[in-house]
């Protein structure tokens, strides 16, 4: 799905309904931080998810991304077999703390652009099913 397609759909209301059969998804484009909030709204947890975005860093809300991606991440983490993450910051020289949580269904992870995400903490389980971050 393109960014433009999120952004459109972001404006809708109400939502359009999407089938519950829907179990992979991969957007592409360019995003800002409330398009991508879109994305909780889905009323189905996937298996499969891809992001391919820019970010233009000239937003104020830059700063929000990493919020919006880990509770993105989280609605869908019991779920997801794959994940590819690609995330471009133009332009943007700040830092910026990017958490992921647990996948406990995970087969294959895949992050490009490494450089914008180099400040990164994982949530692990514990044995007694408690969350910890390293």
């Amino acid at each position: 799905m393109s960014c433009k397609d999120l952004d459109k759909i972001s404006k809708m209301q109400p939502m359009p309904r999407f089938p519950l059969s829907l179990s992979s998804l991969t957007f592409t484009g360019e995003l800002d931080p409330q398009e991508m909030e879109c994305l909780l709204k889905f009323p189905v947890t996937l298996k499969n998810l891809g992001i391919e975005i820019v970010f233009e860093t000239d937003n104020r809300s830059v700063h929000e991304l990493p919020t919006i991606l880990y509770k993105l991440l989280k609605k869908h983490s019991p779920t997801l077999e794959k994940l590819s993450i690609d995330i471009c910051l133009p332009n943007y020289d700040g830092e910026l703390e990017w958490k992921f949580p647990v996948f406990p269904a995970l087969k294959r992870l895949r992050i490009c652009n490494y450089s914008e995400l180099h400040n990164l903490e994982w949530n692990l389980k514990r044995a007694a099913g408690q969350e910890i971050l390293q």
